[in-house]
């Protein structure tokens, strides 16, 4: 994913982390947490505008499959996958409230089916217990 990513998206994704900042009253702290989640969608998109990039042939889920953390060299955990997928769909709903213009054509199915795909299995490692013998 060498692609660049478009300054409007970008500043999409800065405009709804501010007002989700000053509705949920989120901390700094958090509106990081959110641009860090969300930056996984300005890197699908690259170079697409994210009012039609659920058009791509290569998935936003595909892309959540293929990553592999450069810093862990591990896939995303489940809990991860779960708040990039919802925080995707927050976006997208509202961007569709907010420029309706530009993205009344985004399909609220493919909103919607932000979800953990079934396939993607258990992937946090899980603390162990042990009997002594």
């Amino acid at each position: 994913m060498s692609e660049l990513v478009v300054r409007n998206n970008y500043l999409l994704v800065k405009d709804f982390i501010k007002y989700s900042g000053l509705t949920n009253n989120l901390s700094s702290s958090s509106e990081k947490r959110y641009f860090s989640y969300l930056k996984h969608l300005l890197f699908w998109a690259g170079a697409t505008p994210l009012s039609s990039a659920f058009q791509k042939e290569f998935t936003f889920v595909k892309y959540l499959k293929d990553y592999v953390s450069p810093k862990t060299d591990r896939p995303l955990s489940r809990q991860s996958w779960k708040k990039i997928l919802q925080l995707t769909s927050r976006f997208y709903n509202w961007a569709k409230n907010h420029h309706p213009n530009e993205f009344g054509i985004v399909p609220q199915f493919w909103i919607d089916s932000m979800n953990i795909p079934k396939s993607v299995q258990e992937n946090d490692e899980k603390p162990q217990v042990k009997f002594a013998e």
